[in-house]
């Protein structure tokens, strides 16, 4: 599964190119016109499997990795010591943010867990789910300037919490 982020419609396009002006020198717009790529779009791959992060790598374009704790279980990654040394094998093949996922429900061990993900690697962004506990953890988090990807967001109103909580994604 493929994570996009930043794609702006047609309506914020700059004018077709006239034809005095070769689409070579409008490298924002689309063949079509029908939409421009945002200079701060993000591509993420959603996975845990090496080959699959290394394939999205060799192509140029990735940004960055989300995981969770299912896509580890699918690469038949178990054990916390195995999936800390994932999470770092993952990190030193992409250079941008790896969103690692707490198990926590509670605010002490997201907080806990938090800080023991972003002891693998300088990339970690902590991956916190849109609960109750899960915005104060965003909350405090984010004001000690670690990174945060909050999950399982469902209606407006949550990502506008997250949002307002400091998370980065």
């Amino acid at each position: 599964m493929w994570f996009l982020r930043g794609i702006t419609f047609k309506e914020n396009c700059p004018p077709a190119p006239s034809s005095t002006t070769s689409k070579a020198s409008s490298p924002q717009t689309s063949p079509t016109a029908d939409f421009k790529i945002n200079p701060i779009m993000k591509f993420f791959i959603d996975t845990a499997n090496l080959s699959q992060i290394r394939e999205a790598r060799d192509l140029g374009i990735l940004d960055g990795v989300t995981t969770n704790p299912s896509l580890m279980a699918r690469e038949n990654i178990r054990g916390h010591a195995a999936i800390l040394a994932h999470y770092r094998q993952i990190c030193e093949m992409v250079d941008g943010d790896v969103s690692a996922e707490v198990l926590a429900t509670d605010l002490d061990g997201m907080l806990a867990q938090a800080a023991e993900l972003t002891s693998v690697h300088k990339n970690i962004v902590v991956k916190i789910p849109c609960t109750a506990e899960g915005i104060k953890a965003i909350k405090s988090l984010s004001a000690k300037n670690i990174a945060t990807n909050c999950t399982l967001v469902f209606t407006a109103g949550q990502a506008v919490l997250a949002a307002k909580a400091g998370a980065r994604y």
